[in-house]
């Protein structure tokens, strides 16, 4: 019985991979921006920069990713 992936190679699997990975870093970057929104509106800005700055370093995860997966341009 073949498989779903069967004769795709490897190549297709890590893209794949790559695309739930990208998707996970959008969820969590929609929840941190939720948060840091939520934090700033009850006047607690250290919060509010803490999630920032996970935001700032998802979004450079992101554009690694995206690099990935367009074959590693730059």
């Amino acid at each position: 019985m073949a498989t779903a992936t069967e004769g795709r190679g490897p190549d297709y699997m890590h893209r794949a991979l790559l695309r739930d990975y990208a998707r996970e870093l959008f969820a969590t970057l929609e929840s941190l921006s939720i948060s840091a929104g939520e934090a700033a509106y009850r006047d607690n800005f250290d919060l509010a920069a803490i999630h920032f700055d996970s935001i700032k370093l998802i979004g450079r995860e992101l554009a690694s990713t995206f690099r990935q997966l367009d074959g590693g341009a730059q």
